[in-house]
């Protein structure tokens, strides 16, 4: 795979980078100029069912035969913008089968040579609850293939895009798009749970990146699917009549140049290290001593890593003596605390909650001496507070709930398992258990004013007990702070929330002479954060951020737009992006490659340590690695 390392080092961003040739209008909405139309048993040029016309500036396909739309020209190196529709009219021998049709990229040869129909060539699928997978339409030999990451494939399980999954060479078959309806079905007007495609009769945005062996599926903003090495890299493209019939009102075409678009020299360089306080304290034996905190900070340290930012949350309660909260474990109930020993088990709460004691009783806590740490090491230190702290709350009680929740259900969005909008399961992804999506209705009602008080006095405490350089507010974890129906109402409830605390950071911050940091872990793509109540772009022009941490849910599910984030937020912002955990070294360099060649002004590391959960150590290796896009080393294949 050294290939593929070079080539994804060297290239930049497709869309990105876009070349001083002005955009092709490839369709120009008055006829089909630049195009011939190749049909089964009909050839090229020969239309008399008129399959293909156009009318009033909309390019209709109707799919009563068989065949495609081809242009005259050979194209590589492109951005393809395409917006289409969906007809209602279908014809046999698929009349009750999903709508299908599909964008032929890099097609070369014989008109017809594949099924008497298409060109080989290589498919972006269009077909209700299918479209963004990728087909190799080759002729079986290696001159059509392309290398994807997908998931580990069985002989009998369909093979999906996974963004952190293992590269594999194909020069046949589909790659299905990363959230494809598991129990998809070859019926009329299909959709699928986590459908990005939009329904019946709306536009959809569909866009192919193509940019030398690399290949990116866009669609309504979401990347669904990639390839690299993919074999053609030139050819015409080609749109199918595939029995459905389809409308176009606009397929553009730009050419893109190889060269990287200029660094940002303003914008602050880091490398981040997220660590929950949990992991510190429950794998060491009891009794802990503040030094034996320094293992977790010197195995980062004298690494590219720039920053360590700690969790001091455990569960909702927290691992430092507080005022305004609860300390894990002081308020357990009597069946609760009587498992709460010396000899409690390791990795379990239990045992976390005796470290926590120990500490505090040596004079400590669990927090600052892992800040001082990080500054002896040359690093800056940050609190990562988690907003709505929800784990097991479908539970009747747990050593990790607080006071607070407990005693106000009235305050709560609702409870464990209660109905969501869809937005909520597409922000935790299709990757990860469904229990923690059940869990977010459990969470606390940011709209309930004596919510919003509690928190802020938990954020100011922490800012003025440690000698923090920043504070960030994880609201990833967990993404849910609004009754269902009531969030884009509470936008500006929460704006002026954050309002609040970015005084508080000022006022503590000239207090004690130097100046507290605030950040934000925000939400995959930018309009899910307005879908549940947060706007970060506002805050950002306002004044209330200085830089975003741009975030998957657990998950690596798809590359996170971080262009359309640059384009919405001041250009003086720093835009970090996460990575969440990896199944394998490549995976973690591909992502970060990926996420430097996207423009990141660095990369930030979640729940890296949790390796350890299964016995396993995490590959700190990549810490001389990824924090900078010249030192990734190339993939071991």
């Amino acid at each position: 795979m050294a290939g593929l390392a070079a080539l994804l080092c060297a290239l930049p961003l497709a869309w990105a980078a876009l070349a001083e040739n002005a955009t092709i209008a490839l369709f120009n909405g008055r006829d089909l100029d630049g195009f011939y139309t190749f049909l089964r048993d009909r050839g090229r040029d020969h239309d008399p069912q008129s399959v293909f016309t156009v009318n009033d500036g909309l390019l209709r396909i109707s799919g009563e035969e068989w065949g495609c739309l081809t242009t005259e020209r050979e194209y590589e190196n492109y951005h393809l913008v395409a917006e289409f529709k969906w007809g209602v009219k279908t014809w046999a021998p698929r009349e009750d089968k999903a709508r299908d049709s599909g964008i032929l990229l890099h097609s070369i040869g014989e008109d017809g040579a594949y099924s008497g129909i298409w060109m080989h060539s290589i498919e972006c699928q269009v077909i209700e609850g299918g479209t963004g997978d990728l087909i190799v339409v080759g002729d079986g030999s290696n001159r059509f293939s392309v290398t994807s990451p997908v998931n580990k494939v069985l002989t009998d399980e369909p093979v999906v895009y996974k963004q952190d999954g293992a590269l594999t060479t194909r020069n046949s078959g589909r790659t299905n798009w990363f959230a494809r309806d598991a129990e998809w079905k070859d019926e009329k007007g299909f959709r699928g749970m986590r459908d990005v495609e939009k329904p019946l009769g709306e536009w959809n945005r569909l866009e192919c990146i193509a940019e030398g062996g690399k290949l990116s599926i866009v669609l309504n903003g979401v990347v669904v699917n990639q390839a690299f090495d993919v074999t053609p890299r030139k050819g015409r493209i080609q749109i199918q009549s595939e029995a459905a019939e389809i409308f176009f009102r606009r397929f553009d075409l730009t050419p893109l140049t190889t060269e990287a678009p200029a660094a940002a020299t303003a914008r602050k360089h880091r490398f981040i290290y997220n660590s929950d306080g949990n992991n510190m304290l429950i794998y060491k034996d009891y009794p802990m001593k503040p030094a034996d905190l320094y293992s977790y900070v010197d195995e980062v340290a004298d690494t590219q890593v720039t920053s360590f930012f700690i969790s001091p949350n455990f569960g909702m309660p927290v691992t430092y003596p507080t005022e305004v909260g609860d300390l894990i474990g002081a308020h357990a109930s009597p069946e609760l605390s009587a498992g709460i020993r010396p000899d409690a088990a390791k990795k379990s709460s239990a045992l976390g909650i005796m470290n926590t004691r120990a500490l505090i009783e040596a004079g400590a806590d669990a927090v600052a001496p892992v800040i001082d740490r990080a500054h002896e090491k040359g690093m800056e230190a940050f609190i990562s507070w988690r907003l709505n702290e929800v784990h097991a709350v479908e539970q009747e009680d747990s050593l990790i709930f607080s006071r607070f929740w407990k005693e106000h259900p009235e305050w709560r969005i609702g409870k464990a398992g209660d109905p969501m909008p869809q937005v909520y399961h597409d922000i935790v992804g299709p990757n990860v258990h469904p229990i923690v999506s059940s869990w977010l209705p459990g969470g606390l009602n940011f709209a309930v004013p004596e919510v919003r008080a509690h928190r802020l006095a938990q954020l100011r405490e922490c800012c003025e007990r440690f000698d923090l350089d920043g504070l960030e507010l994880d609201f990833q974890r967990f993404p849910m702070y609004f009754k269902p129906g009531e969030e884009t109402d509470h936008i500006a409830t929460m704006t002026a929330w954050m309002r609040d605390v970015r005084a508080m950071t000022n006022e503590v911050g000239v207090q004690r002479g130097r100046p507290i940091r605030l950040c934000a872990r925000i939400l995959a793509r930018p309009e899910q954060n307005r879908a549940i109540g947060l706007d970060p772009i506002a805050w950002a022009h306002e004044g209330l951020l200085d830089f975003v941490i741009v975030s998957h849910y657990l998950r690596n599910d798809y590359p996170l737009p971080i262009r359309a984030y640059r384009e919405l937020l001041p250009s003086s912002m720093p835009i970090y992006a996460s990575i969440e955990v990896a199944p394998t070294v490549d995976a973690f360099r591909r992502l970060a490659r990926q996420l430097w060649e996207d423009g990141v002004d660095g990369i930030y590391l979640f729940n890296f340590f949790t390796k350890r959960e299964g016995g396993k150590e995490p590959p700190y290796e990549l810490l001389d690695e990824l924090g900078r896009p010249d030192t990734i080393a190339e993939e071991l294949g």
